[in-house]
């Protein structure tokens, strides 16, 4: 039983770390994308 609860909390973590970096990933995909944006828009406006 000791070694079943052992390997699933492994895995819960394993599985948040997972999580934390692709959200970290989407984040650095999401700030490059409105950065690029960002100078067209300000051409826009003037």
């Amino acid at each position: 039983m000791g070694t079943t609860t052992k390997l699933r909390f492994i895995c819960k973590m394993m599985w948040e770390l997972l999580q934390i970096t692709i959200l970290g990933i989407n984040s650095k995909i999401v700030e490059t994308h409105t950065f690029r944006k960002f100078p067209y828009a300000k051409l826009t406006l003037k």
